[in-house]
């Protein structure tokens, strides 16, 4: 299943789709999983945070920008939260179509996303601004892995931080570059405030979510 929707967060609107987890990779048994990109427009310029899994997928995106009131041409900004092929995967085809648009990433992915994708993005650090959001960044899922809060809704989009299928709960470990490091970042994280959370995998968490991400920093990963 694939859909561009509105979120319960004003200026963001999500773009989603589905994922097939062969056995072995995740769990023992074959999984499907959500993946969602975002745009986000609150007045500070047009961002899309990224860009979901194939080429192909792009027309979500688009159809996201337009659910925005936006098009193409608006876009400025094009934020990955990390390297993962199905957060980057729609970056090429993308750039393509909006060529004005900045491609920005985590310092430590810069690289992994040449690589893969043919395109280097600018690295942006913490504090940094981009469109109304403010970059915080929680390396060891990636080297490079970033968390975007959006302060006027008080919302942190949390790219694969931690997923919220069947509960809030930390990405797999096969899929983790440095549990020890993640662990650092999910506990930082958690000593911010924010009121909602948006991962890029399961269902956003409306109010009460920096309770929710302490308590899992707390658990026992």
């Amino acid at each position: 299943m694939a859909s561009s929707e509105n979120s319960d967060i004003p200026g963001l609107f999500v773009a989603r789709t589905e994922l097939l987890i062969p056995s072995g990779l995740a769990g023992p048994a074959e999984m499907s999983l959500d993946v969602r990109a975002f745009v986000v427009d609150r007045g500070e310029g047009v961002v899309v945070v990224d860009t979901l899994m194939e080429p192909g997928h792009v027309g979500l995106v688009l159809a996201a920008l337009q659910r925005s009131g936006t098009d193409i041409s608006q876009l400025q900004f094009v934020v990955l939260t990390h390297s993962h092929i199905d957060h980057t995967g729609g970056l090429a085809t993308l750039a393509v179509l909006a060529p004005q648009a900045q491609i920005l990433c985590g310092v430590g992915d810069v690289e992994a996303i040449h690589a893969s994708t043919g395109l280097r993005p600018d690295a942006i650090a913490a504090g940094e601004r981009v469109g109304g959001l403010e970059v915080f960044p929680t390396p060891g899922h990636t080297p490079g892995h970033l968390c975007l809060f959006e302060p006027a809704s008080s919302t942190m989009l949390l790219g694969d931080l931690a997923g919220n299928v069947d509960g809030l709960r930390r990405p797999p470990a096969a899929f983790t570059a440095d549990r020890h490091v993640a662990e650092e970042s999910l506990r930082a994280l958690a000593e911010r405030r924010f009121d909602n959370a948006i991962p890029s995998h399961g269902e956003p968490i409306i109010g009460g979510a920096h309770g929710a991400v302490a308590r899992l920093a707390a658990s026992v990963g």
